[in-house]
């Protein structure tokens, strides 16, 4: 019986069924799954003009399931002696799981993020930190952060806790934070980051100069092997015979794709190859 239950899961109609109901868990109609908004009658002109509405979302996370992950070290004393905080963080298309987005690599947009936190908290997040305001009775504060450049939903991120901030003598434009205590172990691993960005950055630059050079030597000798004359012996799959030709040469030129993150993401291509 045990035996049989076991092929019966590795079964196609098992799998069809599992995938099926798994389709319908997230089905909106059903009340699960992605977040529908009928817009109403008055939006319409604005959709048509193609003009610029706001739409607000009003929401409460509870238990979250994953894409943000709470750390409360148990034991007695503060929040900064504890060194309780937050994260969040994009695996497996978990951004959805902590706000409403459209959660896709292809998807990209500016953002204006506030959070309001704990007056002893720091909240970091994307983009350039604009202003902190306190609220009246001083016990909160908010971090208002704007990103200019158009930015995927999973490249959203959020930390929140008793961080201490230590800038870059460097280079004074980058912050780095750590809990308490972690300090001089910061300024050791961020020690040598000037030097390896600039590094990084010229063995860019060089690797990308030589290996487009070095493949479209390679595409060149491919091309000059072709038997072209093939096509007058072909003319009815004239076309099938160029496309298969310069396909096996790209192939060659471009042997290494980028793995798209999404279904719905645009198909791979570089920009330096003219």
């Amino acid at each position: 019986m045990h035996v049989y239950s076991i092929r019966h899961r590795r079964s196609l109609e098992h799998f069809a069924t599992s995938l099926q109901n798994a389709v319908s868990s997230v089905e909106p109609e059903n009340g699960g799954g992605e977040l529908t908004i009928k817009l109403p009658k008055e939006s319409q002109k604005f959709v048509s003009e193609k003009k610029k509405f706001r739409l607000s979302i009003e929401f409460s996370l509870e238990h979250p399931k994953g894409g943000i992950q709470f750390v409360l070290p148990a034991g007695n004393g503060s929040v900064d002696e504890k060194s309780a905080h937050m994260f969040t963080y994009n695996h497996g298309n978990t951004s959805r799981l902590w706000f409403p987005c459209v959660d896709s690599f292809s998807e990209v947009c500016t953002w204006k993020i506030d959070v309001t936190v704990a007056k002893d908290l720091i909240a970091v997040s994307c983009g350039e930190l604009i202003e902190q305001v306190y609220t009246g009775d001083e016990k909160y504060k908010t971090f208002s952060y704007v990103l200019d450049v158009p930015t995927a939903a999973p490249n959203i991120a959020l930390a929140v806790g008793p961080f201490e901030m230590y800038i870059d003598p460097v280079m004074p434009e980058v912050a780095h934070f750590c809990l308490p205590g972690l300090l001089p172990l910061l300024k050791q691993t961020t020690g040598s980051l000037n030097e390896e960005r600039s590094h990084n950055e010229t063995d860019r630059v060089i690797y990308k100069r030589d290996m487009t050079t070095s493949r479209k030597m390679e595409l060149d000798r491919y091309l000059n092997k072709v038997d072209w004359s093939i096509r007058d012996l072909h003319d009815t799959c004239e076309g099938k015979i160029i496309t298969d030709g310069i396909s096996t040469g790209l192939n060659l030129l471009m042997p290494e794709k980028m793995n798209k993150f999404h279904h719905n993401d645009p198909p791979w291509i570089t920009e330096d190859f003219k």
